[in-house]
């Protein structure tokens, strides 16, 4: 008698680097996203090349992911489509990569509810067409050196009175700013920028720098939308932000409320 093992691959991370590409591992170490974050160790990027990928994530270690990385078959957008990503580690940055779909209740991305992590990035992503009942990006309570900028919001919503980006109590040193939102979908009253807390630890640092709002041709009719919303914080710096557009309903909450 003999026995045959399964086929293993192997992947040598000489350079702390792990690609990803949909077109096949011809192209790259990983054809997914979630075997290289499963296979990739603290401190390692995951460089992801044009393409789509729909497979939910959960990062539960410190790396950086890029997306539209040009791996030699020609740059792109590396495509989250109708996919959830829960962040669960300290450290995590997410870097140009375009999020798309309808995920019902679901947020596209979630930085673990209410518990405490430090130094997670959410940078230069777009947010096409990115709609859900609840929050986009639910950061939750808790979070110290937050980085969410440079982002683009296009064509995208959340619930009523839920967030593109949602903040929670407690942390600090967050940072929101140069975002771009626009083409507002008017089927649900939404909050751009939402820091909504109402006990618990105060959050002491937030900074909401020179984003830009465009409201034109938002039309909901119900309680309207406000641009940024911020309660239950200190030492809360608001400067630079542009809100533009004619709106075609009488009824909407305040454009900046700091409460």
């Amino acid at each position: 008698n003999s026995d045959e093992s399964a086929p293993v691959s192997v992947v040598f991370d000489n350079n702390n680097t792990l690609t990803v590409d949909d077109n096949g591992i011809a192209f790259a170490d990983f054809n997914n996203i979630p075997e290289a974050i499963l296979k990739a160790t603290a401190g390692d990027t995951i460089d992801v090349a044009a393409g789509t990928y729909g497979d939910d994530l959960t990062i539960d270690k410190d790396l950086t992911l890029n997306g539209g990385v040009d791996l030699g078959l020609g740059a792109g957008p590396s495509e989250i489509d109708t996919a959830t990503t829960l962040v669960t580690a300290d450290g995590v940055t997410l870097n140009h990569f375009t999020f798309t779909g309808n995920l019902g209740g679901d947020a596209f991305i979630n930085l673990d509810t209410n518990n405490a992590h430090s130094g997670i990035s959410i940078t230069d992503n777009i947010f096409d067409g990115a709609i859900t009942t609840w929050h986009v990006i639910r950061a939750g309570g808790n979070k110290t050196n937050l980085t969410i900028t440079g982002n683009e919001f296009t064509g995208s919503t959340s619930g009523n009175d839920n967030a593109l980006i949602l903040l929670g109590f407690g942390g600090g040193s967050i940072n929101v700013s140069n975002n771009d939102f626009g083409n507002f979908p008017s089927t649900y009253s939404l909050v751009a920028i939402q820091h909504n807390a109402n006990g618990g630890a105060r959050t002491v640092g937030l900074t909401i720098n020179n984003n830009e709002f465009d409201y034109a041709g938002y039309a909901n009719a119900g309680n309207g939308s406000e641009a940024i919303s911020v309660r239950y914080a200190d030492y809360v710096v608001v400067t630079g932000n542009n809100l533009v557009g004619s709106a075609t309903n009488l009824v909407y909450e305040a454009g900046i409320t700091l409460a």
